[in-house]
């Protein structure tokens, strides 16, 4: 390991002191999944800080060494209200000679363990610097680890591969059963064995390229786990219509650490007074992946509405199967949103920079989660872009004034706001706005007006002059809609509690979709 020579303390205000989110913590697990590299050289690694206190913070970093077989432990000391970049080496840490024969397989323990003293960010970063290929992500705590994930891929490019880790979270081990859908249909079922200890193998999925399929993976384990998951040549081509790709074909990696899939007991659990609301613009993004709650079995499915631009007070019902997520496609210049009136359905994001319109396709790519608007944050958030005119993009409810953000302590002028509009659902409470960031480096936004919430998402190319692309979430709060309950356990879902029975009731006659395309014209 090498410490990058980027350091650098700032004079905050005092509300910058109250800006870490829940995502933000003391102990990380993260890894980068990639497959057979031919210049390992050219791939850079880093992991940034941001100290959220005014204290010195000691940091460690561990991984597992297979050439030295023994854990690797570096230590340093983040000074009070600083950032810090932090260089790994992609022969150290990653392990990506994965055997694609076997959907399911096991490789050296590719953990890196972070742990400091007192709350920090981290946001990793991996890249080819010659080509640009890569990703950036803001790695969530561990504590937020849990027991059942559902996860979607973008389609590989052919020579590439879908790859998900499944990681030991604690110092427990776990039982894990996977379900592996295609097109929403269960097509394969196994379990696996996640071993905690340092330097023991860890299990990882791999599905090689399948464009015109839907693959998802539904992983339910005993103890909690963390997932990561990433393509090791995204299929742009598959994105528009442009033909059919080849080995040769322009593409990029993209990575995530995914988000938990929530319980839904069907016969007692519903939100009470407010929704589960997500929504996006296709400014960035080609698709998000709407994903399902694990269930108990009461039902095997999840009725939401679907939400577009045009007919912003007439959604479309769908049902969302267990085990399988679907597709919300995004033509330039649509929005999408859902709304879940009984459990969580969380998104994956599926983006990049697009192709001049009318064309659909992607250029670049990446990945991230896509919170719902109770996990909005207020005040600052600390964010790092790493090429110059980089993008941060501004979901906030539309009771917040533009000229209460602030970049860097300065605030936001007019030739900044590269775009701006509402969401017309939702009662048109939400306004979204994509800022330019001229500079690279680590960055402070901050919206100055009481109870303003807000999410940002931080986009850019990896490298000035190529072609791949960075697009992570910069920070977010735990699920926090009030939810009300009857007595679990039911035979069938009530009908006349005050969460609306007759709606409860209603749902359960809808047309269920076993795996739904929603295209927003």
């Amino acid at each position: 390991m090498k410490l990058l020579l980027l350091a650098s303390t700032f004079l905050l205000s005092l509300s910058y002191l109250n800006a870490a989110q829940d995502s933000d913590g003391n102990e990380f697990i993260t890894s980068f999944p990639w497959y057979n590299e031919p210049n390992p050289d050219d791939i850079a690694i880093t992991l940034n800080f941001v100290n959220n206190v005014p204290k010195k913070n000691r940091v460690t970093i561990s991984y597992w060494s297979v050439k030295q077989n023994i854990q690797i432990s570096t230590n340093f000391i983040l000074d009070p209200n600083a950032v810090m970049s932090y260089n790994l080496f992609f022969r150290d840490v990653v392990k990506d000679g994965l055997d694609l024969s076997k959907e399911a397989t096991l490789i050296p323990d590719p953990r890196i363990i972070i742990n400091s003293h007192y709350s920090m960010k981290v946001i990793s970063r991996i890249y080819n610097q010659k080509t640009g290929l890569g990703d950036a992500e803001m790695i969530p705590q561990s504590d937020m680890a849990h027991s059942a994930y559902l996860v979607r891929l973008p389609a590989a490019n052919p020579g590439g591969t879908q790859i998900i880790h499944i990681l030991a979270s604690n110092a427990k081990d776990a039982l894990v059963t996977v379900y592996h859908t295609i097109d929403g249909e269960i097509s394969n079922k196994y379990d696996l064995k996640v071993t905690s200890a340092v330097g023991s193998y860890q299990n990882v999925i791999t599905n090689p390229s399948d464009p015109k399929r839907a693959h998802s993976f539904s992983i339910y384990s005993n103890k909690q786990i963390i997932v990561v998951g990433a393509v090791s040549r995204v299929n742009l081509i598959a994105t528009g219509t442009n033909g059919v790709a080849t080995i040769d074909s322009p593409t990029d990696y993209s990575y995530m650490h995914f988000y938990n899939s929530h319980f839904f007991d069907c016969t007692y659990a519903f939100f009470k007074g407010s929704e589960d609301h997500r929504m996006i613009t296709s400014e960035f993004t080609k698709s998000v992946y709407v994903t399902p709650p694990r269930t108990n079995g009461c039902i095997n499915y999840l009725p939401i509405l679907v939400y577009s631009q045009l007919k912003p007070n007439d959604p479309t019902p769908i049902n969302l199967k267990i085990f399988a997520s679907s597709s919300l496609n995004l033509t330039p210049g649509s929005q999408g949103g859902t709304s879940s009136e009984y459990s969580y359905t969380p998104w994956i994001r599926f983006g990049g920079f697009r192709a001049p319109a009318p064309q659909t396709q992607l250029l670049s790519s990446f990945l991230h989660y896509v919170p719902e608007t109770s996990q909005f944050i207020h005040g600052s958030v600390f964010f790092f872009t790493f090429t110059p005119n980089s993008y941060i993009e501004i979901y906030a409810k539309s009771i917040v004034d533009t000229t209460s953000f602030f970049l860097d302590g300065v605030v936001v002028d007019g030739t900044q706001f590269q775009s701006q509009s509402n969401i017309p659902y939702f009662k048109a409470k939400y306004n979204v706005f994509t800022i330019l960031v001229k500079n690279a480096g680590s960055h402070i936004f901050e919206v100055k007006q009481d109870n303003a919430k807000y999410i940002a998402y931080v986009t850019g190319y990896n490298v000035k002059g190529a072609g791949g692309s960075y697009g992570y979430v910069a920070g977010y709060n735990t699920n926090s809609l009030e939810v009300y309950t009857t007595n679990s356990g039911t035979d069938v879902p009530p009908v006349t509690t005050t969460k609306s029975g007759s709606k409860i009731e209603k749902s359960l006659f809808m047309i269920l979709f076993a795996f739904v395309f929603v295209k927003l014209l």
